[in-house]
């Protein structure tokens, strides 16, 4: 299934230079490998919710479109016809931390 966002990111590389400085290091460092790693603390409470995406779903890819004054991030993850979106706000995102709020 086609992601219809202007940047579909399957690592770092990929992600424009401009949008950089607006996702937390942590994300950019995760596109493209583990959904666990990305989400350490997510994975802990969610063990099996984790596995499952870690082995049944997508390598996670970053999706980016530039709002009216920041850009607005989420990292995606697929399969089959199915998509699963994780909001990836600095606000909320810790490398090492997981999921905060």
């Amino acid at each position: 299934m086609t992601l219809s966002y202007p940047y579909v990111c399957s690592s770092q590389a990929e992600v424009p230079e401009e949008a950089l400085s607006y996702i937390d290091k942590g994300i950019l460092e995760g596109v493209g490998g583990a959904f666990s790693e990305i989400f350490p603390l997510f994975a802990r409470v969610f063990d099996r919710a984790s596995w499952t995406i870690d082995s049944r779903w997508s390598a996670p890819k970053l999706v980016i479109k530039k709002g009216m004054r920041e850009w607005v991030s989420y990292l995606a993850v697929q399969r089959d016809e199915k998509n699963l979106f994780f909001f990836a706000s600095a606000r909320i995102c810790r490398k090492g931390r997981g999921v905060v709020r």
